[in-house]
């Protein structure tokens, strides 16, 4: 009977521990931290609701009857997607599985990167990684080229400093099936040599 008692008050320490490590994170009772979102732009959202910020801007190949396909854009309709912290995107990238956004990508200029990183940290917290590079002009100046990472619920959430050209970067969010395929080809890659 004592044993009973005893489990009975640590399941209500645990409960009571659970419930105020719930309620210091914003989150409800039960309810899962959502994933990563850039503006409106939500991992499994469809491509219809996609098109709604870019009207006949956004072109995609294939389909919504598609297994994947790819959209991209290079200007917004919608005045909410135009700008991030305050810097005009220059480029929208989108990978849809199935009708479900997989993948968002967004090139901007790279002098937006402070504030972005700024208005990520103030909105996810801490990056759970950083990877700080050099990278070299054309001109032989160089540049730093820092790499922030977050994950969350399966999802990645990543910012590059330089992304392509050294006045652009680049704000990533990807899914699971996104990293696993990205893996896969990563793999196929060093095997034909």
């Amino acid at each position: 009977m004592a044993l009973i008692t005893c489990t009975e008050e640590i399941v209500k320490r645990i409960r009571s521990a659970l419930l105020i490590l719930t309620m210091a994170s914003g989150c409800a009772y039960g309810q899962s931290i959502p994933g990563f979102a850039i503006k409106q732009f939500t991992v499994g959202m469809s491509e219809l609701d996609l098109r709604k910020g870019f009207s006949t801007e956004l072109s995609c190949d294939g389909g919504p009857t598609s297994p994947k396909h790819s959209c991209r854009a290079s200007r917004a309709f919608d005045d909410r997607f135009k700008t991030v912290a305050g810097a005009r995107v220059k480029v929208y990238y989108f990978t849809l599985y199935q009708d479900s956004l997989e993948l968002i990508q967004l090139v901007l200029p790279t002098v937006a990167f402070a504030d972005v990183v700024a208005g990520l940290k103030d909105k996810y917290g801490e990056p759970t990684s950083t990877l700080n590079l050099t990278v070299q002009s054309r001109c032989g100046a160089e540049l730093s080229d820092t790499h922030h990472y977050w994950k969350r619920d399966g999802q990645e959430l990543i910012v590059w400093q330089r992304f392509g050209q050294i006045d652009d970067m680049a704000i990533t969010v990807k899914t699971e099936r996104v990293i696993a395929e990205e893996t896969a080809q990563a793999a196929a890659r060093r095997k034909d040599i």
